[in-house]
């Protein structure tokens, strides 16, 4: 016996055929709870009911029961004459998990059931019918059948009892067509004297997506985005599922943008196809008759969206119909469907913590990302789901699809400081390498988004939001010093702000702490200081830039703090990569790299105990980063002269003396400068574009050779 039928009894019985097993069954089970008319009302028999539910529970939840047999069990439980307590009732509807479709007729004795009255179910039995109702809804025969039913339903909602699966269904079914006045008054009225009902709220914000001039819904009455509901009962839909994907059905609700998601055996998320239901007319062309982008681009002003707009995270031609023809009844569409999902998965997640469940919903928060990139825009109900979900997370389940998703966050997002950056940056000092790298990333990724999809619409509160970013990245920055697997991370972080637009007069600098730029340029890696020297020569033209609007009467000077911290960046890496000059505090704005003046000299006795000079020790021609693409462009100049092989071969670092001594002795005469020219577009092609810009852009000696050289565009490596 499988693990998952635990909740039924074994069985102990053994006929032919497991169908007419559970037909008998069930005839034994009506004989005794349905008495015939004129009879006399018996106590139920406890041992008949006990063995029939050993035979119909196990064979329900391994193959699904035939259509009689679900017609028939729905009679004993909705027949007003039945005995079978509402333990019993509720045992036995665990049991009725359809094989095929669920055919008119049983969905039509459901609903026939609901009220009081002669003919009527028993009430204690009717929110449980209900229930079935709902799980049943995405597997009925004909998918219009609630939405023709829409009043019958409607009706019930005074029955307080009823009122939640109620809401629910009616949730999932609304269209324009069902909202009426008549109907907004009784909700109204039903709401007025149950102002905290949270279904009957998220209900009356269905009808006011449709008619939000006539509608005034309570937006906070029903959770953050008014997505209420949930599965009533995720392990009875997971059964379905599988028994009807076992018979290759699919659900499919018609028009219902509500219906539960299709998986795969394998676990994977499967988007509802994208079907249009009810189209008859000859004009209309439906998306499953687009074969090419040909078709696409002759019918897309007589397409008709497709009913189960979901679907669309699977559709890349419905992506581009939506962005054609979309609206804000589109996206209120889609944000019901996600913000049930994501709601109703996740609480599954925190629960079961790994698992199949978890590996679809990481595959729905990457087609939600896709969409979203292709829209440039987060969906409500994501923003939303984001903004409850992270003040919990734990930083490790769905890391990936998270810190994507929340790349997208809008600036304009209600409480974007404590709902999405502060959970976040929470768990930056306890988290691990991976972590701190894909939240910086992440960091970099969302500056860099605000100013290309709103650079030019940003107000002051999304500058501020700016400025609290900027200061994240400047706590994390503290705390990967010591991880150089971080740098090139960090560095890209403050190359987009660097990118903002800087034009505007609410944009400010956000410059990367002086450790930080200490730490990286001495950090033995070339392609981090050509990214950092790039990244001071994008700073050093936005201040420029500052500086010229500020003269134009546009804005205000940056003080001078400021402006003096950054240019004894600009002196300090200017003074060790070219002048010769390193670790130096006379020449002005200099400051040694903030080293004090006794841990220079030590060092500068380190260096002349090897025989070197400290001053020139990270120069170009010096520094191990760069010193062999010094041997290659010397090497490179003496082939071009034809002297290579007359010069005596050197291991020493080529100067201006050697270079004195090299012409003195008959060998071609170089200069220096010169040399040095050639030797930064050595740099250049080898892809260390940052330093040549920086020292192009730094060095007045270098600015009147800028044209001819050439200078690149980005940070390089």
């Amino acid at each position: 016996m499988d693990d998952e039928n635990d909740f039924f009894i074994h069985p102990s019985s053994s006929l032919t055929s497991a169908d007419e097993r559970t037909a008998a069954a069930i005839a034994r089970l009506e004989k005794i709870a349905l008495p015939t008319p004129g009879s006399t009302r018996v106590k139920l028999d406890k041992v008949v009911v006990v063995e029939a539910l050993n035979v119909i529970g196990p064979h329900a939840v391994r193959n699904g029961l035939t259509d009689d047999s679900m017609s028939r069990l729905v009679d004993v439980i909705a027949n007003p004459n039945s005995t079978l307590d509402t333990g019993t009732a509720s045992l036995l509807i665990k049991a009725l998990l359809p094989r095929n479709r669920v055919q008119d007729s049983i969905v039509l004795k459901i609903v026939g059931s609901l009220g009081r009255g002669d003919g009527r179910g028993q009430f204690t039995a009717q929110p449980a019918l209900l229930r079935l109702l709902l799980l049943l809804q995405p597997y009925l025969a004909s998918p219009t059948l609630l939405s023709k039913l829409y009043g019958a339903l409607f009706h019930y909602l005074g029955y307080t009892t009823l009122r939640p699966y109620l809401c629910h269904i009616l949730f999932l079914i609304t269209r324009r067509k069902h909202v009426t006045p008549a109907r907004i008054s009784a909700l109204n009225e039903y709401i007025k004297w149950s102002v905290e009902d949270r279904a009957l709220n998220a209900l009356l914000r269905v009808y006011a997506d449709y008619y939000p001039d006539v509608v005034i819904a309570n937006t906070r009455r029903g959770g953050r985005r008014g997505v209420v509901f949930k599965d009533p009962d995720p392990e009875f839909s997971e059964r379905l599922a599988a028994i009807q994907a076992r018979q290759g059905d699919r659900p499919s609700s018609g028009r219902f943008e509500g219906a539960k998601r299709r998986r795969t055996g394998e676990g994977g998320y499967l988007i509802p196809d994208s079907h249009t239901y009810g189209s008859t007319s000859t004009t209309i062309t439906t998306l499953e008759e687009i074969r090419s982008i040909h078709d696409l681009v002759e019918s897309i002003e007589k397409l008709e969206l497709p009913s189960q707009l979901a679907s669309v995270l699977d559709e890349d031609v419905l992506q581009v119909l939506l962005m054609h023809k979309g609206g804000e009844m589109v996206d209120a569409r889609l944000n019901h469907w996600l913000g049930y999902m994501l709601e109703e998965e996740w609480a599954a997640i925190r629960l079961a913590k790994a698992g199949k469940r978890t590996e679809r919903f990481a595959s729905l928060l990457e087609k939600i990302e896709r969409y979203t990139a292709r829209t440039g825009q987060m969906l409500l109900a994501v923003e939303d789901w984001l903004a409850d979900m992270l003040p919990t997370w734990d930083g490790m389940v769905l890391r990936e699809g998270v810190m994507k998703l929340l790349a997208w966050v809008s600036p304009e997002a209600e409480d974007i400081r404590e709902a999405f950056l502060n959970p976040v940056q929470a768990l930056f000092d306890k988290g691990d390498t991976d972590f701190r790298r894909e939240w910086l990333v992440c960091i970099g990724r969302i500056v860099r988004r605000w100013g290309v999809y709103h650079g030019a619409y940003l107000t002051s509160d999304a500058a501020s939001s700016l400025q609290h970013l900027a200061t994240c990245l400047h706590a994390c920055t503290a705390l990967v010093l010591s991880e150089s697997a971080c740098y090139t991370v960090v560095l890209v972080c403050y190359e987009q702000f660097a990118a903002l637009p800087l034009d505007r007069g609410i944009m400010q600098i956000h410059l990367p702490p002086a450790p930080l730029i200490y730490h990286i340029f001495f950090s033995g890696s070339p392609t981090h200081t050509s990214i950092l020297c790039g990244l001071i020569a994008r700073f050093k033209t936005a201040f420029e830039l500052y500086d010229s609007r500020a003269r134009e009467g546009r804005g205000e000077l940056l003080s001078k703090d400021f402006v003096a911290g950054f240019n004894s960046y600009v002196m300090d890496v200017c003074n060790c990569l070219w002048r010769g000059r390193g670790f130096n505090r006379s020449d002005r704005n200099a400051t040694a790299f903030g080293l004090e003046e006794g841990v220079i000299e030590r060092l500068r006795g380190i260096a002349a105990a090897r025989g070197d000079n400290l001053a020139g020790l990270f120069s170009l021609t010096h520094s191990p980063l760069f010193a062999l693409y010094s041997a290659r462009t010397f090497a490179s100049i003496l082939d071009r002269q034809g002297s290579g092989s007359t010069v005596p071969v050197t291991a020493d670092p080529v100067t201006n003396v050697m270079l004195k001594q090299l012409a003195d002795s008959g060998g071609p005469k170089i200069d220096y400068g010169d040399f040095r020219v050639e030797l930064l577009e050595e740099l250049r092609e080898g892809g260390f574009i940052g330093v040549v810009d920086f020292l192009y852009g730094s060095m007045t000696s270098l600015m009147s050779r800028k044209s001819g050289a050439g200078a690149g565009n980005g940070l390089g490596r």
